[in-house]
């Protein structure tokens, strides 16, 4: 990784006639961060303006708790400017057996790889700031000129104005995070992960309190024929899809960090999925963290929502709360609980809770088998750290559950795996999973795990009864 710094080093060198000076970059975010975790991987989202637009490290990730080494990014002074490059490769096997489908055995067993290499730039003079972060996201198996199963796109482009007194103004493609991402997050596990087309607005008001807004645009207006078959051909008229959100930060102290949001969504059919629902909601929430005392962390929210989904009105909500505590011993242990229910649709007006654009593989079981919809999530865990070597371990347990049986259970990305609407047990199956993390040097790391969910008679009704598993293997490279 040095040479890599020397490579970018000598090469602005030869074409900036400029006197350039590496040194290690100095944080000067104006807000106090959030008490520590123990597990990285529940870390939420700070809001304070970074002095780099790197992702929060891996704290998108399912994973045992790790070692926390300082930040040490290498800054490069053109005059005024401070430019900070930053890259990353990733690399991710994995293998699942008996797969779930919709109701059916959708495959005995599959394997594939994926990768994700970043490059990305940083530039900041006085109050402006320009930053890129170019992605590629693949699937192994694919040639060049056929289907390359990935994509090579912008990450990453803003364009910002503000300072770390009184806030910023940030338009361009984004990543954002709020609360814990239940809500709206980056999605990191995904190679290819989530930004917003957004313009964001943050100001800070004082010491304890700050405001967060952003509006994005999820579908560009477009008129496209749904049906060809008739004359003339139906069309259907799309104003384009967006999200709006509102944040109020609130931090008391280290004992209570408090959000309080409102998010709007407005979803229209689309050219590429003329199948998709018309959705007009409305969501505001409450989210809560604190450190009590020494080694206790505690996180809870309550989200409701209301409006027009798939054309109809509804009512749904969703709550959800952990706590962790980690003993002061050689290896750290740390002994994780929390609950979650989400909503399902019912004969009535309540319906099934939407979850946004949510980080969901972190909370609801490694193997993705569920999101925040008509679910009911119990899960205990415990996490150890070796004294001298960076090494993470993490056992988990979750049991979960349909909060309405006859309701659909559906997967982490929203693709339904059954319903059955005579069911009436709402229990679904136990899930364990089993993670480690050796982050071996300070900018890489080798991580896997191991997940097996063991069907109980509620997933029985809904066409599964054997027991699902799934493995991977990951190695990171990231510049600190």
């Amino acid at each position: 990784m040095r040479s890599i710094y020397s490579v970018i080093v000598l090469a602005l060198t030869l074409l900036l006639p400029v006197s350039l000076q590496a040194q290690p970059e100095t944080p000067t975010q104006k807000a106090t961060a959030p008490p520590p975790a123990a597990d990285e991987s529940r870390e939420p989202e700070t809001f304070t303006r970074p002095p780099a637009p790197l992702p929060a490290g891996e704290q998108e990730e399912v994973e045992a708790p790790s070692v926390t080494f300082s930040k040490n990014p290498i800054s490069l002074k053109v005059g005024d400017f401070t430019l900070t490059p930053f890259l990353e490769a990733r690399f991710r096997p994995e293998v699942r057996a008996n797969v779930y489908g919709n109701g059916v055995q959708a495959a005995k067993s599959i394997h594939f790889v994926t990768s994700r290499v970043r490059l990305g730039l940083d530039a900041q003079w006085k109050f402006l700031r320009v930053m890129m972060q170019v992605q590629d996201a693949r699937l192994f198996g694919t040639r060049p000129g056929f289907d390359d199963g990935g994509s090579f796109a912008l990450h990453q482009g803003i364009l910002e104005f503000g300072n770390d007194e009184r806030g910023y103004v940030r338009v361009g493609r984004q990543e954002i995070n709020y609360g814990n991402q239940r809500m709206i997050g980056a999605l990191d596990w995904l190679m290819g992960a989530r930004s917003f087309d957004a313009l964001r607005f943050h100001g800070f008001f004082g010491d304890k309190v700050e405001v967060d807004a952003f509006g994005a645009m999820l579908a560009r207006q477009q008129n496209f024929v749904v049906d060809d078959t008739v004359v003339p051909p139906v069309t259907e008229q799309n104003n384009g899809a967006y999200l709006a959100t509102v944040n109020a930060i609130y931090k008391h102290s280290a004992k209570l960090r408090m959000e309080a949001y409102v998010l709007y969504r407005h979803d229209r059919p689309f050219a590429a999925v003329p199948a998709a629902p018309r959705n007009d909601i409305v969501s505001p929430g409450v989210f809560v963290t604190g450190v009590p005392v020494d080694g206790l962390r505690y996180t809870g929210e309550l989200t409701m929502q209301g409006g027009k989904q798939v054309g109809l009105s509804f009512f749904a909500f969703a709550v959800s709360g952990d706590v962790e505590y980690t003993f002061h011993a050689k290896w750290k242990p740390t002994l994780y609980g929390g609950v979650a229910y989400g909503s399902g649709a019912t004969d009535g007006k309540l319906g099934e809770f939407n979850n946004f654009f949510p980080t969901n593989h972190k909370f609801y079981g490694a193997a993705d088998l569920f999101g925040l919809r008509n679910l009911i999530d119990g899960h205990l865990a415990v996490g150890v750290t070796t004294p001298k070597s960076p090494v993470g371990l993490k056992l988990e347990l979750f049991n979960m559950a349909l909060s309405n049986p006859s309701a659909r259970w559906s997967q982490v990305a929203g693709v339904t795996l059954g319903q059955n609407a005579a069911n009436t047990t709402r229990n679904l199956g136990q899930e364990i999973d089993a993670l480690v993390k050796w982050r071996f040097v300070q900018w890489a790391s080798l991580s896997g795990g191991y997940t097996v969910f063991i069907p109980n008679q509620g997933a029985a009704n809904l066409g599964h009864d054997i027991a699902t598993h799934w493995a991977y293997a990951m190695i990171t490279l990231r510049t600190p």
